[in-house]
């Protein structure tokens, strides 16, 4: 041969590196155009890349990717040095073969022996010339930087690995020479093996090369490499090869076998696939689209990499049928051995790489699949986090005629329905992204499947002609009856998907209202609404069971119709010969039919649900924004206007939340009569002075404020109100320091943030020290700091849990104040703390120096305070301004007094007063730590920084870092699941039915062999041949394990999957009758419809075993599923207060929501799969150990290398998983931290900056769940490469032992080998996908196995139905603490109250008295002594004996979505009347109301009947109150908060308690409606014990009593009168207080003025 054919094979290197070069040119292009779409324009944040697009800074955003990535610029290029060392060495080397190449063009030139021509001589080795050139050229253009590394090293790669190629194929053409020895080597064979050598070593140091950092991309969006946390992960800078078989991850295997990882111990994520650079790229992608949906604009934006998935989708397809073709041939060989032996080997060696080859595409395939998993995941839960931040806030909503107060809702959650529930956004968030990104891991088969069908049918047309066709066109007929199934389906999904929102809302409403429910004993109740819309949910889940059986009734006839057509036409039309040839191999091909054909039920079902999600998304994502309702207009002083225009507002109805987000469309507006309504507002601010707006409860001030943030539906008018544009920069006045167009809002329901006070206050403004203490001064929080363990640093937790009504609201003035904002709105931030602490705020805040220049406008019941220094005043009533101007036009007008009167209050003092004094006397702070009275950080001990100090080192954590299991699945959480689905009969059962279907599968292929041999002799070599041929690489219908590409997709799913081995593929083969010389025809022992019928009736079987195996299942996962749910249910509704303090409510909205997801899904079908593949991996054994009992060695070596294998990636996959779980969490709690405060964070244009918040939890949550899937494929490439061994050496074995080992026990150990290899493979990965899914189980353990409340029923200790008949209540040596590890709250205090008396109890912060108020609930057991009422103590009688003999009035209110009715009396047991004259009691309607309600509803006196009342006492606009059953929308966000508190005040009032407890319950409400209500409740409650936590000394001076509390221990107890004389020359605490108050003569005047009237 020569060096001749290596030149002319030389063209092949040259070819395909020029086509590559060509590739990676327009996908460097097509990356480049795509980078700058997205690039600087769009991240500066110009009107061009913004132009319709998200309202976010997108340069912030930058900017806060920048600082967070402040080591981004530290991103080196890694082994940089060997980088260079390996181009020189390559370019040194290539210069080898290139001397050679011209060395022998010289030779070819001086030549004259031949006769070629001179083209002939020299175009062979020109070719090879200019290849070799090329490499040099591209090499010297890296080494001299002239050409960008990557540009130049894949051509390289594929040259030389091409290369290499041709050498490997020339040194097969001269196996049989280079066999003979050196000594018959010519010297063109010597230089054959130089250049091969040199070959070889330029391939492996090209492939090994590390890869060049991608730097333009770190520049253009900020993020690098590596992060603070994060080191760079070496899939950055990985080789070829190390890409290939994701090498690169095994450091993170290493670490992951040796310690628990934790998320630290994981590398930063490419910046491709961080949250915000994809986000980024995508909102620019999507604003040249706007028009198109979102499924068009998600693929186009992954076209790019879906198409490269598709092409490996392809190669991989054509592969899988490639290694079962070498194996008919290998196996042919062996039969009859008349090709030569070098052909066997090749034979071997071509189903190794062919396997090999399949698992890398195959590998490749899927890691480009999660990555789109990954980008679509990110983008999708960005897109509503936006959405969330910028949708209209319709909490307030309900549509009435689909209300339904017990919980359950049948009907279709369509398009056109009322807005999402915050339910649904979490299910949005948890259940709906994870279906649309995890279908990237299916639709590969929607390609693969037609491709595999297409094969199969040309092969099965070429074995028995048009049979085959016939039986094909029954695919086509069922085409009409798949779409009907499909739609079923789908609408079943629909329904599913609402009851979960519902049940996920209620559950959410549970959480939230855990406290009131505790209080009034309503757990069992709320339960048991809850759990009737979980089974609600879980019959929709039902049909959804059903119609997925239907599926498979659908499916899996298809392919037995298609193959007893198909025999029936060719064995009695056709009149063919049914010979085991014909027949196993028809066998194999539709048994290869049956792969795709039941593959493709398994992508509809998946496309189907991402359908249904996407649509639930796209519906989320098109519902209308806020709108751009304001004017910067000014006036002609240049100075801005703030007010409105003859405008009139209404929150937003069902109508109004269907309009499209049109700016400037105009849209004919109608006013909801049932809605509450602002109309015809005209009003002027004065800028930087202060403006009051007044009027009584619900006459609309909250409203007012509200459409100036424009977050009301603004009917008609113009509002004026100078707003920073979200994606422009802020408006300093450098003579103030404030800006211009800044907003702050404080919210009359305090808002903060799960977060230490000092983050809080600076809500992400720059720290300055001098202008934060100032505010903590001015804000009277200085003494609350020093009083805090931890001062400023103090973590609030949840919803501020740890602070005092009083002291959240002040943080919230402080975030406002501390803000550069220039207009502060207010929204009756006064109503929670004492008058003296107002006066403070007022004198040293509100009009003090900070507030100079800035506009304030304060909703206030504090007239009196207010109004001296106002520059404007407003009245409200009745949604209308009924009076405004200045305090001097009022006054001539004569209507000052009537602005007066809703301030008709005497000058008072609030036991919050020591917050600015010495002492802090009554701040009713729930659960905290017990304070230790010394020094701790203040503002002034900080430290002046930009950014946040760093915790003191004994700062505590209220919420501690979400705990996870580590190592191995503890065998107890087995037994949860297997106990919860039935226990040990249930899987007994189901190994039955496996056991059946198994038999039935064995039955159908022996029925075949019957079949055929009654056609061949029955030989023993004719019997193996075709039955193994059958067999051949997991053949059989029960084995799993023989799907290699859909492995994936059916193990390692992200959604559900609802039938056995859906994605079942088998290893693919083209088989073509083989030996059938050697068969020999003998008549048939029976007639062709005997076989036919019976193997119809063996398939028919087998399908219902199928289906009756599904059933079986279905029916243990419901069961498991609805006892795990009520279980975690009623472990967490019994959880200790102290729980819910410490616990964020999205990690346990986490547990119910997301972790469900997975029981109800997926854990019982992984089950029965591994189930499946244990009895397929032991029957294998067992057969193989009878019949070649050396296998047995041979499993063990392979178990041996999976063993060490898949421990590492058990260990590794399992920790990642618990870490994704975790990191879950803090992205639920975000989002309903953001729900809860969206007015806050819109009024301050904060939306940004949460952005960029979330995208890192979003980071924090995929690097988890990225890496998981990179350890499947880890492992999959390692367990593939194993069994390719397997199959080379033993078919070496085989081929070098021909004498000894016959053809049959040839045969059978390689296929089998090959069966057991696949099978171990899979069982290792099934079994590591339970330990990952059981991951959910060991979440919802761990808290139905926490500390409970003692029992609610102590049988045998139950106080009398009547019990406390008197209310007395006896205190003995109380001691109480919150946890074994902290001090004692409550220490040694007695004291006792007689019957009916009235105590008011007053005390610092910290002193105890809210502890005291818990301790009468038992929601802190006492450490020693005890509390009696009526003689009883409360420690022995159980918790709902207790609770619901009481009544607390608390000071924050919580409503539930319902009713009216369903929320004064939730359990029907009150008549109407009862009800309206509750309401009537707490000034909520009028006086009036009864008798009209009585004329409609005559004689109707049962509970819970429909009652329609008149109009309120507040106006003819405010129709909240004309019937009972008027709706309330989640959290109550349809009434005001003084609204909400009365209805929670007539909610005790039912009650009727004999024991009241109140906590301060009508902050919010005006004070004229206070004096009413207190006078009301001395009347109402003369007959109860009456505990009151003072806020306000004038409430509690007149009381029987009051119990003076400080550090735990009782001070004073004595009766007001007797607490302040100091004829004796002693003064009490007490007096101290009112001293301190300023209104001592006050207090000594009531006093006297009751004993003189008593």
């Amino acid at each position: 041969m020569g060096l001749q054919l290596i030149y002319v094979l030389a063209a092949v290197p040259l070819a395909v590196t020029l086509t590559s070069s060509a590739i990676c040119t327009v996908a460097s292009r097509s990356s480049a155009i795509r980078l700058a779409s997205s690039g600087p324009d769009h991240l500066t944040g110009t009107p061009a890349a913004l132009e319709g697009s998200s309202v976010f800074n997108h340069t912030h955003l930058k900017r806060h990717a920048t600082a967070e990535n402040s080591d981004t610029t530290s991103d080196i290029q890694p082994k940089a040095n060997e980088i260079r060392i390996r181009s020189v060495l390559l370019f040194l080397l290539s210069l080898i073969p290139t001397s050679f190449v011209i060395a022998a063009l010289v030779l070819n030139l001086l030549a004259d022996s031949d006769d070629r021509t001179l083209f002939q001589k020299l175009y062979a080795p020109l070719v090879a010339l200019v290849g070799w050139l090329f490499a040099l050229v591209l090499l010297l253009a890296m080494i001299t930087h002239r050409i960008r590394f990557v540009n130049a090293i894949q051509p390289l790669q594929w040259f030389y690995t091409t290369t290499v190629g041709v050498l490997i194929y020339l040194f097969w053409i001269r196996l049989d020479f280079i066999l003979k020895g050196p000594s018959s080597y010519t010297s063109d064979m010597w230089i054959f093996f130089g250049l091969s050598g040199v070959a070889f070593v330029l391939c492996g140091i090209a492939l090994t090369m590390p890869s060049e950092l991608d730097f333009d991309f770190v520049h253009q969006f900020g993020y690098g490499y590596s992060s603070a946390k994060h080191e760079m992960g070496t899939e950055s800078y990985a080789s070829y090869l190390s890409w290939l078989f994701f090498s690169w991850f095994s450091p993170i295997i290493e670490v992951g076998t040796t310690k628990t990882l934790n998320q630290t111990d994981l590398p930063e994520l490419l910046p491709q696939l961080r949250a915000r650079t994809l986000w980024s790229q995508f909102q620019v992608f999507q604003n040249a689209r706007a028009s198109a949906s979102l499924l068009r604009r998600i693929l186009g934006f992954n076209a790019f990499s879906l198409l490269w998935q598709m092409t490996f989708v392809i190669i991989s397809t054509f592969l899988d049928f490639s290694v079962p073709y070498f194996l008919k041939l290998f196996l042919s060989y062996i039969n009859d051995p008349t090709v030569p032996p070098k052909v066997a080997y090749l034979y071997v060696i071509l189903i190794f790489v062919a396997q090999v080859l399949r698992s890398l595409v195959q590998s490749q395939m899927f890691y480009m699949g999660r990555k789109i998993n990954v980008s679509l995941m990110a983008l999708l839960n960005s897109e509503i986090y936006a959405k969330t931040l910028t949708r209209r806030d319709m909490s307030g909503l309900v549509d009435k005629k689909k209300m339904d107060a017990t919980g359950g809702k049948d009907k279709d959650d369509k398009k056109g329905n009322a807005p999402a529930s915050s339910g649904k956004v979490v299910n949005l968030m948890s259940t709906d992204t994870v279906r649309v990104s995890g279908v990237v891991n299916f639709w590969h088969i929607g390609i693969s499947s037609p491709i595999g069908i297409a094969l199969g049918t040309y092969l099965l047309y070429d074995l028995i002609g048009w049979s085959s066709l016939v039986g094909m066109s029954i695919l086509i007929v069922t085409i009409p009856v798949n779409k009907a199934v499909r739609k079923r389906y789908a609408k079943g999904q629909r329904e599913l998907s609402s009851a979960r929102d519902e049940r996920v809302t209620l559950m959410g409403e549970l959480i939230a209202g855990i406290r009131m429910i505790k209080f009034f004993a309503w757990e069992l109740s709320f339960s048991e609404k809850v759990l009737k819309a979980r089974e609600f949910e879980l019959k929709k889940l039902v049909n959804v069971y059903k119609n997925t059986i239907l599926f498979q009734v659908v499916w899996f006839s298809s392919p037995l119709l298609v193959t007893i057509c198909s025999f029936f036409c060719y064995a009695k039309i056709q009149k063919g010969e049914f010979t085991p040839a014909v027949a196993f191999t028809a066998m194999v091909l539709f048994t290869r039919l049956k792969a795709p054909l039941n593959g493709l039920p398994a992508v509809y079902m998946a496309l189907t649900n991402a359908s249904v999600s996407l649509n639930r998304i796209a519906e989320y994502l098109d519902e209308p924004n806020i709108k751009n309702i304001f004017e910067n207009r000014r006036k002609s002083n240049n100075a801005p206007e703030i007010g409105m225009k003859d405008m009139s507002a209404q929150w937003w109805t069902t109508d109004s939340a269907k309009a499209t987000n049109e700016d400037n469309a105009a849209q004919a507006r109608t006013e909801d009569v049932d809605q509450f309504i602002l109309r015809n507002i005209n009003v002027s601010f004065p800028v930087g002075e202060l403006s009051i707006v007044c009027g009584p409860t619900g006459s609309g001030k909250t409203s007012l404020l509200m459409a100036m943030l424009g977050e009301m539906d603004v009917l008609i008018g113009n509002i004026y109100l100078p707003r920073r544009p979200l994606d422009g920069g802020k408006d300093f006045d450098p003579a103030t320091g404030l800006i211009n167009d800044g907003v702050a809002f404080v919210s009359q329901q305090a808002w903060l943030q799960n977060a230490s006070i000092r983050d809080n206050i600076l809500f992400g403004s720059r720290y300055e020290e001098d202008r934060y203490n100032e505010v903590i001064e001015v804000c009277a929080l200085k003494r609350d700091l020093e009083i805090l363990e931890d001062g400023d640093q103090t973590e609030i937790g949840e919803k501020g849990i740890t602070l005092s009504g009083g002291q959240k609201q002040r943080v919230s003035l402080a975030r406002a104040i501390y803000s550069r904002s220039r207009h502060v709105l207010l929204d009756d931030c006064l109503s929670a703390v004492d008058a003296h602490t107002a006066e403070h705020i007022y004198g040293k805040c509100l009009v003090g120096p900070i507030m100079k220049n800035r506009t304030c406008i304060l909703v206030t019941h504090h007239v009196r305070l207010c109004i001296p220094t106002a520059k404007l005043v407003v009245l409200m009533h009745n949604g209308e301004i009924t009076l405004q101007g200045t305090v001097q036009q009022l006054r001539e007008q004569g209507t000052l007094s009537q602005v007066l009167e809703e301030d008709d209050e005497e000058p008072t003092t609030d036991s919050d007063a020591d917050t600015v004094g010495d002492n802090d006397v009554g701040s009713s702070s729930t659960i905290t730590n017990p304070p230790k009275l010394r020094r701790k950080s203040t503002a002034k001990d900080l430290n002046a920084a930009n950014a946040p100090v760093e915790p003191a080192k004994d700062a505590k954590k209220l919420v501690l870092e979400e705990t996870r299991q580590e190592g191995r699945v503890k065998w107890s959480i087995y037994q949860v699941y297997v106990n919860a689905v039935g226990g040990i009969s249930f899987w007994l059962l189901l190994l039955a039915v496996f056991a059946l279907t198994r038999t039935i599968e064995v039955s159908e292929s022996l029925w075949v062999r019957e079949w055929a041999n009654s056609y061949a002799p029955d030989t023993a070599l004719t019997k193996f041949m075709f039955t193994k041929m059958y067999a051949l690489a997991g053949f059989s219908t029960s084995t799993p394990a023989s799907a290699p590409i859909f492995a994936e997709t059916r193990i390692f799913q992200t959604q559900p999957v609802y039938f056995n081995n859906p994605t079942e593929s088998v290893d693919n083969a083209t088989f073509t009758t083989v030996g059938t010389d050697n068969l020999i025809s003998k008549p048939e022992k029976h007639g062709t419809n005997y076989y036919l019928a019976i193997y119809a009736l063996i398939s028919i079987s087998a399908s219902l075993a199928h289906i009756l195996q599904t059933i079986v299942l279905y029916f243990g996962s419901l069961r498991a599923a609805r006892l795990l749910y009520k279980k975690l249910l009623m472990a967490v509704v019994r959880a200790p207060l102290r729980f819910f303090d410490t616990t964020p409510v999205g990690r346990i909205m986490n547990r119910f929501s997301n972790d469900f997801e997975t029981v109800d899904s997926s854990i019982a079908n992984n089950f029965s799969q591994l189930l499946s593949l244990a009895i397929s991996v032991s029957s294998i054994i067992i057969v193989l150990a009878y019949i070649t009992p050396a296998f047995v060695f041979v499993a063990a070596i392979i178990s041996v290398a999976y063993f060490v294998v898949g421990k590492k990636y058990i260990s590794t996959s399992r920790e990642l998983k618990r870490l994704h779980s975790v990191s879950r969490s803090p992205i639920y709690s975000m989002f309903g931290e953001t729900l809860a405060g969206l007015s806050t964070i819109r009024a301050f244009s904060e939306q940004s900056r949460f952005m960029s918040d979330l995208l890192v939890k979003i980071d924090d949550s995929n690097r988890p769940f990225y890496f998981l899937w990179i350890a499947n494929r880890w492992l999959s490439v390692r367990s593939d490469s194993i069994g390719a061994v397997v199959a080379l050496s033993s078919g070496a074995f085989i081929l070098m032992h021909p004498a000894g080992i016959d053809a049959g026990t040839a045969g059978l150990a390689l296929t089998y080998a090959l069966e057991f290899v696949a099978l171990v493979n899979y069982l290792v990965r099934e079994y590591t996908q339970i330990e990952m899914e059981l991951n959910a189980i060991e979440r919802i353990t761990e808290y139905t196995v926490m500390a409970q409340e003692p029992p609610a029923i102590v049988e045998g200790h139950r106080p009398p139905a009547s019990w406390p008949t008197e209310g007395a209540i006896e205190v003995k040596d109380l001691e109480l603490k919150y946890a074994p590890d902290l001090e004692t709250v409550l220490r040694g205090i007695s004291f006792k109250v007689e019957s009916r008396q009235k105590i008011g109890v007053v005390g610092r912060t910290g002193s105890g008295k809210s502890t005291l108020a818990l301790s009468l609930f038992r929601f802190v057991e006492p450490v020693a002594g005890s509390i009696h009422i009526d003689g009883i103590n409360i420690g022995d009688i159980g918790l709902d004996d207790l609770r619901s003999r009481l009544t607390i009035i608390p000071q924050d209110p919580m409503l539930f979505t319902g009713t009216i009715r369903s929320n004064l009396d939730p359990f029907n047991s009150h008549v109407d009347n009862e009800l309206w004259e509750a309401l009537q009691r707490v000034h909520l309607v009028s006086s009036g109301q009864d008798s009209l309600a009585n004329s409609d509803n005559e004689g109707d006196d049962t509970p819970g009947s429909s009652t329609l009342g008149p109009v309120t006492a507040a106006s003819k606009t405010n129709v909240s109150f004309s019937s009972l059953d008027n709706p309330v929308s989640e959290g109550g966000s349809n009434f005001s908060q003084g609204q909400r508190q009365l209805l929670c005040m007539a909610r005790a009032l039912l009650r009727n308690s004999k024991i009241i407890v109140m906590d301060e319950a009508t902050a919010s409400v005006d004070f004229a409606t206070d004096k009413a209500i207190q006078s009301a409740i001395h009347r109402e409650f003369e007959n109860s014990t009456v505990v009151c936590i003072a806020h306000r000394l004038n409430t509690i001076i007149l009381y029987d009593k009051v119990l003076v509390l400080d550090h735990g221990k009782v001070l004073e107890f004595d009766t007001p009168a007797n607490l302040l004389d100091d004829s004796k020359g002693h003064k009490t605490h007490f007096r101290e207080m009112c001293e301190r108050s300023g209104e001592m003569d006050v207090l000594l005047d009531m006093v006297k003025n009751q004993s003189r009237s008593a």
